[in-house]
């Protein structure tokens, strides 16, 4: 015996659980404008987080060169004087290899930068029929990145090359380079004539 009862479904509280009908074009469109907007707000603020992560990825590079620069030096400093102007080439390396690092991710950081504004000019729209549009023709990060020439990315790449906080720091780099590679000989000297 069937403890339970079949209980016929009420067709209005149904219909309203349902997805839209299929022939309710104005009703499909709102939800998938609705839907987009979400997913655009989404992508929005992941681009604000890759954008924030970037930054932490040039701090670190840059770390990593001023570590790897006073290692040189220390190791310089400690063995015996050596005569070669290819002494110099390793700091410069290290010098030249983290500026082409991070010029790299300030392109990519140019390009998300870029992405950001345009969302924010695509929410700032007034005319609800303009938004519409521009909701409707959005097309998300994946599927541009994959559009971009490689022309257009070798152009972010070398308008990072000149941007002011990349040249700035790596100029003082190699400016302190070269002074502690003309005073280090001279201290390492005197550290000689002390010993002695």
């Amino acid at each position: 015996m069937n403890k339970h009862k079949h209980i016929k479904p009420n067709k209005e509280i149904a219909s309203k659980l349902d997805a839209p009908d299929d022939h309710d074009p104005k009703q499909l469109d709102n939800d998938f404008i609705s839907r987009k907007k979400e997913l655009i707000l989404l992508d929005y603020q992941t681009l604000f987080d890759v954008y924030g992560r970037e930054f932490t990825v040039i701090y670190s590079f840059r770390g990593w060169a001023v570590t790897l620069l006073t290692a040189y030096f220390g190791l310089l400093f400690t063995v015996k004087p050596i005569n070669n102007p290819l002494i110099n080439l390793p700091g410069i390396f290290i010098i030249i290899s983290f500026y082409i690092l991070e010029i790299a991710e300030r392109s990519v950081m140019r390009r998300l930068l870029k992405e950001v504004r345009y969302i924010e000019s695509i929410f700032m729209i007034q005319s609800s029929k303009d938004f519409r549009r521009e909701i409707t023709k959005y097309e998300f990060r994946d599927l541009r990145d994959v559009k971009i020439p490689l022309k257009k990315k070798v152009g972010d790449f070398l308008l990072s090359i000149f941007h002011l906080q990349v040249v700035a720091w790596h100029l003082f780099l190699l400016v302190a380079y070269y002074i502690l590679t003309n005073i280090l000989p001279i201290l390492n000297a005197s550290q000689n004539i002390i010993l002695k």
